[in-house]
Order: C-alpha cells, then structure tokens, then sequence
C-alpha cells in the first residue's frame, strides 16, 4: 500500500480493488455486477460464479442460516454448476453428516421406544413401518414365589449385580440369600426352596445391606450399631464394624470393592476398608440414605435436614466441611414445583457467596420441607430417584438431573402411600425405564420413568411394602418385602401352583375379634424409630392362641419411621 501511494501506480485495477473488498463483505450481489469488468474470458465466467456462489454457501452454513444456504443452492449454484458431481459433493458434506440417514432412524427408533409405556427389554432392532407397541405382559405383575424364610418385619431386599441372587434382611437380625436365577426357569415350582446362606450374628434388626462389585461380599447395616461384611460363599462373617456409636443406616461399596462407606444416627460417615481401618470421616447431619457413583467421583447422601448433598470424593472424606444450614454451596436456581412439600434453595451469585470455596467440595442438590426417605442413583450416574414422606398426603418421589447446574426435577410420582414409615424406591427394567416403589396401603407400584404414568399397583402383601428391587439383569423379574414378614418375588408369568394365604387371612381375621386396634408406643426421642402393633408372624401366634384358649400377649415392634 505504502509503495502504490509513493509511486501513485496501482498494483491492481480499481474494479479488481471493489471486487475483492465486497467478496471480503459478503456482498455477493455486487461482486456479481463487477464480473464483467474484469476482463474474464466467457468461458471461465460460469466456473467463476460457481465459486463466488459456493463461498457464499459456506459463510451461510457457518453463520448457522441454513434455510438460506439451501436455497442458494437451489437457485445459484445449481444453474451455474459444470460438474454435477462437485454440486453434490459440496451438499453431502456440508448439508448432510456421515451417516446422518442412520442417526436419523436410530432417532425414530429411540422415539418409538420413549412413547412405549411397556417397552421392557434391550433389543431396539425393531421395523419402523407401523409404530412399535409392547403389551403390558412385559413387565413383570404376577407372584412368582412368596419367601417366608423371615419371622418378622423385611425391611431391605437388594439384588446382586449379576441379577443371580437376592439378599433379604429384616427386624429378625437376620439376611437371607437366595438363587434368583431359579425364578428364571420356567419349569421352578414354588414348593423348590433356593436357599443358599442364612446370615446370623447381629444382635438387633438389619436394616441395609449391599453388594460388593462383584458380588463376593456382602455388608449389612444394623440397629446394634455395627456393620458386618460377609463372604457369600461361605455365609461367615468376615468383618465386624464397630467404630458407629449409634444405628447404621446406610452403606455403600466403593467401584474398587476394597472400600465401604457407612452412615448412622451418629452423624458421622467412615470410610473404611475390608480390614477394618478408618480411611477417612465426615460429620455432618444424620444421613438417612447413601450411594457412590460407579466412577468414584461423587457421593451423594439425603439426611436428617432435609438435605440431598453432593460430594466431591476428588477431596478426602475426612477434609470435606461439617455442613450447617447457614454454610455450604447451596443451587443457585430456585425450585418452583408445584407440590407445597418442596423446599427452595437459597438463590445468589456463587461469586459472592460467603461460601463459595465449598462448592468444590460439596453441592445441596435440595432442601426440603418433609422427610427424604430414600436414595437411589441410576447406573449411569446421571439420576437420583428421591422418596419423600408427606404427612398431609399421599407421598411423592423425584427424579433429580444431577448433571448440570441448576439442579432440577425432571420428573414427578404420586399415587403410593407415604407418611410414616420410611419407603424405598429404585429404577428397573431395561434402561431402567421403569420406577418402582413400596406403599402403606400394602402395594407395589410401578411408574413409567420419563412420562411419570403409573402403570401397575400390584396387590399381595398384607402390610405395608417396605422395600423393592429390580433384578438388573433378568429385567422381567423384581422384589418386595413387607412387613407382613414376607418377600414375594415377581415375574411376567405366575407360579404354577400359587402360594396358600389362608393363615395370613385367618391371622388378620383373629386379631380383629380380639378387639380392635392395638396399643402404639410413644416416641422418646427424635430418632428414625416408632412403636408398631404386633403384625405379621405375631397375628399368626395370636390365632393360635384364639383356637386353644390363651390368653392374649401383645408385643409392641420397632421398625424405621420417619422423623417430623
């Protein structure tokens, strides 16, 4: 520029200048009328106008006006175009991805699969030529077999990861294992018992339990304040876990399966390993509820404050802050639902907040106005299922998004009962499409998890349904136990000869003529424990001694409740 100014001699002609300064502003239609004026030959001026009108193609894919780019396509490209075959090289490869056909049925495919309500397994290579249905035969809403290994209250049932084995465990102090591959089979007869261990030494009610990675151990939680760890094997206790002063509640296994954490009415949280030695520790609130994701990076926990907490495990346990309600990073967003059960968040910048050093270590998904009951994360770690208690009226349970911020509640349950016992619930099926959960009223439910549609309230217990589980493997099986003192197992097709429930009839019948309700104990304290009436085996020992002229001896149970 400097040498054309001192020497007043233009390197290129005013017209060639114009040209390039309005291909340079997106000016296309002037770089058309300056064509002529540059002296090109006829011949080559087709070519050019195919690559003025291609750049112009270009900058409108880029500056994301696709409907215009088409059309310039349509009406400018295509009637200056020497080569057929570069026109639609240049559609297919910035129009169109590789393999977009394909992404586009697997679209079709997925959509198919969302809107069917029953659509209970993982084969998804299905004709798109009429809509894609599954009957409701697929989930699973028939008694398979009914477990009456218990003599009192089932409090937790849990499936090993293979989907071979379920372990139960109850106020009895005592776990059972079980052969769940032999529900599979059609040819089982509820009459086969496929007992493999029964697990004694606690001296008060199990309340929890968990599987190891893979499935050798197994760790229970009890109300005698110890864990134990047990070799499913053998059905001998491995370790004892004694450094909780008060009930455990909750445990779960780190991926590596060399490292538990536990919770307990102690507000504290270990993390200990398979001889026994603390790790790490954390006080915090009571923690009703715990899991570790599958990658090690995050704990989550509901507690006593109505708190659903994510932890960062990056940091040690035992650096973590003690959270108070007035401390902690809390959403930024918040919650408006439409249930007046729901708690905000406290709303403000994270860069003002007096704690925002925290938010690294940990994050309140969610405060809370009633009980948070249960906790359950889904396989990819995506998802928390939450149950809340609600005295007012029937309880409710949320599905959280926990990947991005603000945290939110995807999805919504109603329709089981929920007000004073502490009522799980877990993710089941294929893709774990489906949410079940137990009841007061004595029912299992079954919820479609992205519509939130209640499919199933499957009727068979005589009490009230504590906890449920899905098998993750053998997806047209599940399991309930109740306090009725039983664990039904359920599958896509009844058992061949149903089990007799005339006792339980006959027990019920009898404690009704010997009048009426039962005396309840009071509650001492603020601890996750209620006095209950005698149920179950207890109604079974009553009637008995109706027939041969006993008297009557009412005990009074404890069991988990929630908390006010």
């Amino acid at each position: 520029q400097k040498l054309e100014d001192e020497s007043g001699v233009l390197l290129q002609s005013q017209h060639i200048n114009q040209f390039r300064a309005c291909i340079l502003g997106g000016e296309w239609d002037k770089v058309i009328e300056l064509l002529p004026k540059l002296q090109i030959g006829e011949n080559a001026v087709r070519h050019v106008k195919f690559l003025i009108y291609q750049q112009k193609f270009l900058e409108l894919l880029e500056a994301g006006e696709r409907k215009q780019a088409v059309e310039c396509v349509r009406t400018q490209l295509t009637p200056v175009a020497h080569d057929t075959a570069s026109l639609h090289k240049l559609n297919s490869d910035q129009l169109l991805q590789e393999s977009r056909l394909f992404h586009l049925l697997r679209q079709a495919q997925l959509y198919q699969i969302q809107n069917c309500m029953y659509h209970n397994t993982t084969i998804t290579d299905f004709s798109l030529l009429q809509d894609h249905t599954c009957s409701r035969s697929c989930v699973p809403q028939y008694t398979r077999t009914v477990l009456r290994n218990h003599s009192d209250e089932v409090w937790f049932v849990a499936f090993s990861h293979s989907g071979k084995h379920l372990a139960t465990a109850g106020k009895d102090q005592r776990c059972f294992i079980f052969d769940a591959s032999r529900w599979a089979d059609p040819d089982y007869k509820s009459s086969e018992a496929p007992l493999l261990q029964c697990l004694e030494g606690h001296l008060d009610a199990v309340s929890f339990l968990a599987w190891s990675p893979d499935d050798s151990l197994l760790v229970t939680c009890s109300q005698d304040c110890s864990c134990r760890v047990w070799s499913v094997q053998t059905g001998e206790c491995v370790l004892k876990f004694t450094r909780h002063s008060e009930p455990v509640t909750a445990a779960a296994w780190y991926p590596d399966g060399h490292h538990v954490v536990s919770a307990a009415q102690d507000k504290y949280v270990y993390k200990w390993d398979l001889t026994g030695k603390v790790k790490g520790k954390h006080c915090g609130a009571r923690v009703n509820d715990i899991t570790v994701s599958r990658d090690s990076t995050r704990m989550v926990t509901i507690d006593s404050d109505k708190k659903i907490i994510n932890y960062n495990l990056q940091h040690p346990l035992d650096k973590l802050p003690e959270h108070e309600p007035t401390r902690g990073y809390i959403n930024d967003a918040r919650e408006r639902h439409d249930d007046s059960d729901d708690g905000g968040a406290e709303s403000g910048d994270d860069d003002d907040h007096p704690s925002s050093r925290m938010s690294e270590t940990y994050k309140i998904i969610h405060k809370a106005n009633d009980s948070l009951t249960s906790l359950n994360l889904s396989v990819d770690g995506h998802y928390i299922l939450v149950n809340k208690s609600i005295s007012e009226k029937r309880g409710c349970i949320h599905l959280y998004d926990i990947r991005h911020r603000p945290f939110k509640v995807t999805q919504k349950y109603a329709g089981h009962l929920q007000k004073r016992f502490v009522i799980r619930s877990c993710f089941g099926g294929a893709n774990q499409i489906f949410v079940l959960s137990g009841s007061e009223d004595h029912k299992v439910y079954v919820y479609h998890r992205d519509t939130g549609r209640k499919l199933f309230a499957l009727t068979g217990h005589t009490n009230v349904v504590n906890t449920v589980a899905w098998n993750p493997c053998i997806h047209n099986m599940f399991a309930s136990g109740s306090d009725d003192g039983t664990v039904r197992v359920w599958t896509t097709h009844p058992t061949a000869q149903p089990e007799d429930e005339d006792d339980v009839a006959t027990a019920d019948q009898a404690a009704r003529s010997a009048g009426g309700s039962l005396p309840i104990a009071a509650s001492s304290s603020a601890e996750l424990m209620v006095g209950k009436p005698a149920q179950g085996p207890y109604l079974a020992k009553a009637a008995e001694n109706l027939k041969i002229g006993r008297p009557l001896r009412w005990g009074v149970l404890v069991k988990p409740t929630v908390v006010p």
